[in-house]
């Protein structure tokens, strides 16, 4: 077994560190970290490529069939003190495992982006478009909650909280590795050329005032469903470009819904399908 680090002070540690604690920092070196060994599995299986392993002698040997396998698919492998592992994590107790991966392949991205815009018209497909969404569990579970419903791509505004978050990764439970998805310097833009292209572009509301509610919105078009922030919803300029308002019924003892509960009572009104 090779030398267990044991200092703060070590550079690849401190690497680690702040790549969990600096959106600037993951930005500039184009890596981002994963935790957990569910989490680090999921990347093996959807071919993320890891850059460097860190781990705990007590969960290699708790989990030895297991982490073998992420073993195998990391560049590097550092072990690690369990106290320092602490100090690397996000979590406030650490799960005995830490890697550290390149970005997702946006050039791959791009091009899944163009085949998919370039086959909207007539599409079925479903699609969710973010504005300005700050929480990362928020965020996270949406990306989970779209990958289960079968949504075709999440597109999010550019000053939406970082995907790349330790919270928003766990949040997600590995779905962001799967689900096509694409941060867009002007989400408007983005959602006017979809609209241009036959997609009915949706604004989720909280004003029941000269909008429908999800149940009358076309299920047989391509979709893309656009939800705001959770303070103040969607820009103006969003909801100009939609072609229509709807709303999610709810009692008036109720304002409105949290950002990630309403996004999922969407989706699944989006993708079920109602009988003949």
């Amino acid at each position: 077994m090779q030398k267990i680090i044991s200092s703060r002070s070590n550079s690849n540690v401190r690497h680690a560190k702040n790549l969990v604690s600096f959106v600037s920092y993951r930005n500039k070196c184009k890596e981002f970290i994963i935790e957990g060994r569910r989490l680090c599995l999921s990347a093996v299986d959807s071919g993320v490529e890891i850059c460097q392993c860190y781990l705990t002698e007590e969960a290699f040997k708790k989990h030895k069939n297991s982490l073998e396998r992420i073993l195998k698919n990391s560049q590097k492998i550092y072990w690690v003190k369990d106290f320092l592992l602490e100090f690397m994590s996000d979590t406030k107790k650490a799960q005995g495992i830490i890697c550290v991966c390149k970005m997702l392949d946006k050039d791959r991205i791009k091009r899944k982006t163009n085949s998919i815009e370039m086959d909207f018209k007539g599409s079925t497909g479903n699609f969710i478009i973010l504005e300005n969404i700050q929480d990362p569990a928020n965020l996270g579970t949406i990306i989970r909650t779209a990958c289960a419903f079968g949504i075709s791509e999440v597109i999010l505004s550019n000053d939406c909280c970082d995907i790349y978050s330790p919270k928003v990764l766990r949040g997600s439970m590995g779905s962001v590795f799967e689900l096509p998805f694409n941060v867009c310097e002007d989400v408007c833009d983005f959602a006017l050329k979809m609209k241009n292209k036959g997609v009915l572009v949706c604004a989720a509301v909280a004003e029941k005032n000269n909008s429908i509610t999800i149940n009358d919105v076309d299920k047989s078009r391509a979709k893309a469903v656009a939800i705001g922030n959770e303070g103040r919803g969607l820009t103006s300029d969003m909801i100009e470009i939609s072609e229509i308002k709807f709303t999610v019924p709810t009692s008036n003892k109720v304002e409105s819904l949290n950002a990630a509960v309403a996004a999922s009572i969407i989706m699944w009104e989006m993708t079920k399908r109602r009988a003949p």
